[in-house]
């Protein structure tokens, strides 16, 4: 699997310098070997996504072959990643880090022009992984050698998955992953079905698509309008905020508009999570003016 890709090595300890080094794997100097030498001084063992003319410099222009899509997944728990990486096709390999997963999907006849976009609507949010780990240039953590940002606890980076068959075309990997390239239609999609529920109360529907999902939840927590479930949530990466339940991960988060997203339904407003509880349309707008009355009076 490493075939074609370069070598990096980078200073894992963020409170010191973070120089690194790169060796084309055609240089004798980028064996193995010396890669578990840079390893034992503490130094990230790293590779290319994506097959490069020159492993010093990663640009566009110096791009050879499109090798893989990936997702680099570092929020919720592993439990939860793995279960929603069954959600979508068999991966080419899986790579367990201290904080996640990172998941490759070997492309067939890929074009670089195509490629953030795939990565940016379809892989990257579908995995709910890192936005910022989605270039052509991008390089990740080579299975087999230590993760050493905390030298108190090392973690050695694992294969966990490989199966070197597995392959997708672009029309494969837009088909088989969730368009997130529209979301201006699917809101507008989600308003119609909303004010269908609110009939004539058109004020209503506004107050409500407009109050603070993270505020109106952390007042909803431990009620028994969501079965007494408590919410806490967690800033990631890709600047969402990922909703927990009972300490639990769950599928949700709060995007950077202040909206409910979810992968398996209860968004983009309170009155759509309260009917992913089970409540009823009239239930729910019971329950909104119970808990906020400020909004529907």
């Amino acid at each position: 699997m490493h075939q074609g890709r370069s070598i990096y090595r980078m200073l894992d300890d963020k409170s010191g310098p973070t120089p690194a080094l790169a060796i084309d794997e055609g240089d004798t100097s980028a064996t193995w070997r010396k890669a578990l030498e840079w390893n034992e001084k503490q130094y990230g063992i790293f590779w290319t996504v994506n097959e490069f003319n020159s492993a010093v410099d990663r640009k566009k222009e110096n791009l050879y072959r499109i090798k893989s899509w990936t997702a680099d997944i570092d929020t919720g728990t592993k439990e939860e990643q793995i279960n929603l990486i069954r959600k979508f096709p068999t991966p080419s390999l899986v790579v367990e880090t201290k904080r996640g997963f990172q998941v490759y999907y070997d492309a067939i006849d890929a074009k670089p022009e195509n490629y953030e976009l795939i990565e940016t609507k379809f892989v990257v949010p579908s995995l709910n992984a890192d936005m910022k780990a989605r270039d052509l240039s991008r390089i990740l953590r080579v299975p087999h050698f230590y993760h050493w940002k905390d030298p108190s606890d090392p973690f050695f980076v694992k294969l966990v998955h490989m199966d070197e068959s597995v392959a997708y075309t672009e029309a494969e990997m837009m088909r088989l992953f969730k368009d997130f390239s529209d979301d201006k239609k699917e809101l507008a999609r989600t308003k119609s079905v909303m004010k269908r529920e609110f009939k004539n109360d058109s004020d209503l529907f506004e107050r409500i698509w407009n109050m603070d999902c993270e505020a109106a939840l952390q007042r909803l927590s431990g009620t028994d309008a969501v079965a007494n479930d408590v919410f806490t949530f967690r800033q990631n990466s890709n600047g969402n905020k990922n909703i927990f339940a009972n300490d639990k991960g769950t599928s949700c988060f709060i995007d950077r508009n202040g909206r409910i997203g979810s992968l398996d339904g209860g968004g983009p407003t309170v009155f759509q999570w309260l009917k992913w509880y089970g409540r009823s349309g009239v239930e729910a707008i019971s329950i909104i003016k119970k808990h906020f009355p400020e909004v529907t009076k």
